[in-house]
C-alpha cells in the first residue's frame, strides 16, 4: 500500500508561546525558528511510532489489492 500526503495539518499541536514557557525560555526571539522546528520534528515522530495523526490531514492511499478477497 502506497500512501500520500495531501493536505498536512494547517498548525502543530503545540503552540510557540508553551513550549518556549515549558522550556523557560525568555522573551526573545531569536531561537523561535528552532523551537518551531523541534516541535514539528517532535509532531512527525510521534505521528511515525503511534501511527496517529495529531491534527486534521488528508492522505490518498493506493491498494495493490482489496483486503480478504482472492483476487
Amino acid at each position: 500500500m502506497e500512501k500520500k500526503l495531501i493536505t498536512p495539518p494547517s498548525g502543530q499541536p503545540i503552540d510557540l508561546d508553551d513550549a518556549k514557557l515549558h522550556l523557560r525560555l525568555t522573551d526573545d526571539t531569536t531561537d523561535d525558528p528552532l523551537v518551531m522546528a523541534l516541535i514539528e520534528r517532535a509532531r512527525l515522530y510521534c505521528e511515525k511510532h503511534t501511527g496517529r495523526a495529531f491534527g486534521t490531514q488528508t492522505w490518498e492511499a493506493y491498494l495493490n489489492y482489496w483486503p480478504g478477497r482472492n483476487y
